[in-house]
C-alpha cells in the first residue's frame, strides 16, 4: 500500500486558511474548451461589499449563454467573500463555467447561505464550477451544486468549510469532481449520487479529493451511492471524520450500483462503517486504507450480493469497534487486518464471514492481541480460502475459528501412521496407564508446525473395542524423547478419539495447535490411556491431518 502523507485528522485543522492562503491548482477541465470571451461579474452589477450577488452572477451567466458560452469570471478580491444563495438556485446552462480564477488575490472566496441548492445544473453539457473558496457556514440545507440529467459536468479546484453538502447528482452521464479540499461537511451527505427508474447515472469521477466531517456527531455519509448509477471511479481520496465513508444502496432506481473502480482511497475515524455496501457487485478497491470505526465494523457486507461482490488489494483495515470486516457476500482480499475489536479484546475477529459470506484471503495478515481471530467462519458461511501465505498468528484466541467447516488454507497435510500387518493393528489388553500406541515409536518424528494452525485425529476403528473410556491422543513433545510421560496434549484441548466403537472412522475435529508445538522441530507421537488391561481395541488406518 502507498504510504499516506496526510496525518488524516489534523490534517483537515485550518486547511481552509491554508488553502485559501495559496492559489488553488489550475487542472486541465474536461471536456470544456474555453470561450475567447469571459464574462466577469463586475460587468453586470457586482461590486466589493454587495449584500447579495445572485443577480449580478446571473445576468453574467445569461450573457454568457447568448454569446454560446464561456467562463463567468468572478474575480478574487482578497479577504472579501461574494455572498450567494439565499434559496434563489442560480441554474447553469450548457457550456458555460462558473471561474474563480483571478490575476490577484487568490482563489475567489464565496460564502453561501439558505437551505436551497446554489448553483443548479439541469440538462446542461460541457459546464461547472472552478476555482472557488467557499464558507457554508450561513447555510442551513441544500448544496453547493445540484445536477439533474447533465452530461460532462466538472466541479473543480474547490476549497470549503462548513458546507451544508457538496453536491446532490442525479441521472448524470459524467460528473467529475477534482482537485478539492472540503473541511466540515455539516449535512446529510458530501455527494448525494442516485437515478430512478428511467434515468441512470453513469460515471462520477473523483480524483485528488480530501474531505472531512465534523467528527463523532457528523450525521454525513461522505458519498451515498444509490440505485441505477454505474461507475463510480476515484483516484487519491481521503474522507474523514464522516458518519460513514462510502453507502452502497439500492433505494432507488430499476437497478443496483455496479461497477467501482478505486486506487488509493482512505475512509479515517468514520462513527460507523468506513464502507457499507448493501447493494451492487464488482466494486474493485487497490490500496485501500479503512481506520478506526468509531461504534461498527469498519467494512460491512450484506448478503445476496454474489461472487463478485468486493475485491479488496494492499489494504490496511485497523482500528475497528468491531471486526475489521463482516461480509454474508463473497470478498477477495489482499491486506493487513489488524487492532480491531476495539470493543475489547476478543470481542470480535478480524475478517468475520457471515452465513451465505465467502473469502478468499490471498495475501498479507489478519493478526493482533485484540482480535479474537484472524478469521471467523460462522455457520452457512461459504468457502473461506486462505492462502498459505497469509499470517493469522498472533490472534488473542486462535489464528480461525471454522464454526462452518468450510475453511481451507492451503497448508493441508496428512501424516498417515501406518497401522501393523495387513493394515491393521490389535492393542492387546490395552493398559490404564498412558502408553504410545504399539509400534507406534517408529513413527514418532519431528514435525515442523510453525505454519499450522490446526489438527486433527483421524482413526479407522475395527472390531474389536476398548474399555469405555478408553482414549486414543495426539501428543507432543520438544525433547525428542520416546517415554510416554513426556508427552503433553498437542492442542489447546486434547486431539483425541474414544476406542469404545467399532467398525467406523472417528475424529477429534479440529483443534487448534498449542503455541507451545507450533515450533521447529515438535515431536509427535499417538498415546493412549484409560483401557482396562484386559479389552484389546483395533485399528485401521490412523492418520493426523494438519491445517
Amino acid at each position: 500500500m502507498k504510504n499516506i502523507v496526510l496525518s488524516r485528522r489534523s490534517a483537515l485543522l485550518g486547511g481552509l486558511a491554508l488553502a485559501v492562503s495559496s492559489a488553488v491548482a489550475r487542472a486541465q477541465v474536461v471536456g470544456y474548451v474555453p470561450s475567447a470571451t469571459e464574462f466577469s461579474v463586475l460587468k453586470t452589477g457586482a461590486y466589493v461589499g454587495m449584500a447579495n450577488a445572485n443577480a449580478a452572477i446571473r445576468q453574467a451567466i445569461t450573457d454568457a449563454n447568448n454569446a454560446g458560452g464561456g467562463r463567468v469570471v468572478l474575480p478574487g478580491t482578497g479577504s472579501y467573500a461574494w455572498k450567494a444563495g439565499f434559496d434563489d438556485p442560480i441554474a447553469v446552462p450548457s457550456g458555460v463555467y462558473l471561474d474563480g480564477a483571478a490575476p490577484f488575490g487568490g482563489p475567489t472566496r464565496l460564502s453561501l447561505y439558505g437551505s436551497s441548492p446554489v448553483f443548479t445544473f439541469t440538462g446542461a453539457n460541457r459546464a461547472g464550477l472552478r476555482g472557488f473558496a467557499v464558507e457554508g457556514s450561513g447555510m442551513t440545507g441544500g448544496c453547493l451544486a445540484s445536477v439533474l440529467s447533465g452530461t460532462r459536468i466538472g466541479i473543480l479546484d474547490i476549497v470549503s468549510g462548513n458546507l451544508w453538502r457538496l453536491l446532490d447528482a442525479k441521472a448524470v452521464n459524467q460528473l467529475w469532481h477534482h482537485n478539492s479540499w472540503h473541511n466540515g461537511i455539516r449535512g446529510e451527505t458530501l455527494i448525494r449520487w442516485y437515478g430512478d427508474d428511467a434515468n441512470r447515472s453513469d460515471v462520477l469521477d473523483l480524483e485528488a479529493i480530501t474531505a472531512s466531517g465534523v467528527g463523532a456527531a457528523s450525521i454525513a455519509t461522505a458519498i451515498d451511492w444509490d440505485g441505477n448509477c454505474h461507475t463510480l471511479a476515484a483516484r487519491g481520496c481521503r474522507f474523514i471524520n464522516f458518519d460513514r465513508g462510502l453507502l452502497i444502496r439500492k433505494q432507488a432506481g430499476a437497478t443496483a450500483p455496479a461497477f467501482l473502480f478505486a486506487d488509493d482511497l482512505e475512509f479515517d475515524y468514520p462513527a460507523r462503517e468506513a464502507i457499507r455496501m448493501e447493494a451492487g457487485a464488482d466494486m474493485h478497491i487497490d490500496n485501500l486504507y479503512a481506520h478506526g470505526s468509531r461504534t461498527e465494523h469498519n467494512i460491512y457486507v450484506a448478503a445476496g450480493l454474489g461472487d463478485r461482490a468486493l475485491k479488496i488489494g494492499g489494504a490496511k483495515i485497523s482500528g475497528a469497534w468491531k471486526a475489521g470486516i463482516s461480509a454474508a457476500s463473497r470478498v477477495e482480499l489482499d491486506g493487513h487486518v489488524y487492532d480491531n475489536s476495539k470493543a475489547g479484546i476478543g470481542s470480535y475477529g478480524g475478517v468475520e464471514i457471515e452465513s451465505g459470506g465467502a473469502l478468499q484471503f490471498i495475501g498479507g495478515f489478519s493478526k493482533d492481541a485484540r482480535q479474537s481471530y484472524g478469521v471467523i467462519a460462522k455457520a452457512g458461511a461459504g468457502d473461506v480460502m486462505i492462502a498459505p501465505v497469509v499470517d493469522l498468528r498472533g490472534n488473542a484466541t486462535a489464528d480461525f475459528l471454522d464454526t462452518a467447516g468450510t475453511i481451507r488454507t492451503g497448508k493441508e497435510m496428512t501424516v498417515a501412521i501406518q497401522a501393523g500387518p495387513g493394515g491393521s493393528l490389535t492393542w492387546n489388553a490395552m493398559p490404564t496407564a498412558a502408553t504410545l500406541l504399539p509400534g507406534a515409536t517408529r513413527a514418532v518424528m519431528p514435525l515442523d508446525l510453525r505454519r499450522f494452525s490446526q489438527a486433527r485425529l483421524v482413526v479407522n476403528r475395527q472390531g474389536a473395542a476398548g474399555a469405555v473410556g478408553a482414549r486414543l491422543a495426539t501428543r507432543f513433545n520438544v525433547s525428542g524423547s520416546f517415554a510416554a510421560a513426556n508427552f503433553i496434549d498437542m492442542g489447546t484441548a486434547p486431539i483425541e478419539v474414544g476406542l469404545d466403537t467399532v467398525n467406523q472412522v472417528v475424529d477429534s475435529g479440529w483443534v487448534n495447535i498449542a503455541a507451545a508445538a507450533r515450533v521447529a522441530k515438535a515431536y509427535i507421537a499417538l498415546v493412549g490411556y484409560g483401557g482396562d488391561g484386559t479389552a484389546s481395541p483395533s485399528f485401521g488406518a490412523i492418520s493426523i491431518e494438519l491445517r
